[in-house]
């Protein structure tokens, strides 16, 4: 989401989502102003709560809850995680920074002016 969230115009081109970037510091702040600009914000683990938040606020009916991909959880090995960890560091902070903003904002949906 760092790089979604953080793609200039000029770098977008023909295909933004192979383009090479740099994960560093300045991207994952202007991936977190991005972030803080979107009206509606939600996380994996509350998506039953974030869609009838949106139901309510919005009056959409989004239906029944659908499920795909499930699988039984199995044990990775540590090298796994840590290599996933550090590949995957800038999004786990956006992730971090994310989960604080749906704490700031309360249980519901929040229009954001530009």
């Amino acid at each position: 989401m760092v790089k979604l969230l953080s793609l200039t115009a000029a770098e977008m081109g023909r295909t933004p989502l192979t383009q090479r970037v740099t994960f560093d510091d300045e991207r994952l702040e202007v991936a977190k102003r991005s972030l803080e600009r979107i009206g509606v914000v939600g996380l994996p683990e509350q998506v039953d709560t974030f869609c009838g938040n949106l139901g309510s606020s919005f009056g959409w009916n989004l239906g029944l809850p659908r499920f795909a991909n499930r699988t039984a959880s199995v044990p990775l090995p540590d090298e796994l995680r840590e290599r996933s960890t550090t590949d995957n560091g800038a999004d786990i902070a956006l992730y971090r920074f994310a989960g604080g903003l749906v704490n700031d904002r309360g249980a519901g949906p929040v229009a954001v002016d530009e």
